[in-house]
């Protein structure tokens, strides 16, 4: 129903995963975090039939990442995206609130069916969630 959704915490170590060491500093694959992505061919860019999907579904994350002492972050800008259409949308957002940098992404399908003439306004925010996932951040040594 509306009034209730599945929602569920996780919290993980890695090591070597997400994370690559450049001379003091270390690069960060945040976008990864939310989960792969459909990455649309070239080929499936062009489609002639319609869009039948089970019902409409909304995603929403929220990752917290604790800044070590010692490090800013650089590159949150890429992490800001918008689109949103009358077929769905793909949101985020970041910002850092005291030692924590806090990412927010929500991609959203807006109905169960859209029709073939609509199909460009889905790739729009299909493509920008696998955009996402393409980021990076940078933990900057002071």
């Amino acid at each position: 129903g509306f009034d209730s959704y599945l929602s569920f915490s996780e919290s993980f170590t890695t090591k070597n995963s997400f994370v690559k060491k450049a001379g003091p500093n270390y690069i960060i694959e945040i976008g990864k975090f939310i989960g792969s992505q459909i990455d649309l061919s070239e080929k499936e860019h062009n489609r002639t039939g319609n869009i039948h999907m089970n019902y409409a579904r909304v995603f929403n994350y929220e990752i917290k990442l604790n800044i070590p002492n010692g490090y800013t972050i650089s590159g949150l800008d890429k992490l800001k995206k918008s689109i949103d259409n009358e077929t769905g949308a793909f949101i985020s957002d970041a910002k850092i609130e005291g030692s924590y940098l806090i990412v927010t992404t929500s991609k959203q399908y807006k109905t169960n069916y859209v029709p073939n003439s609509n199909w460009p306004l889905m790739v729009d925010f299909l493509d920008a969630a696998f955009q996402f996932t393409n980021e990076k951040i940078l933990l900057k040594k002071k």
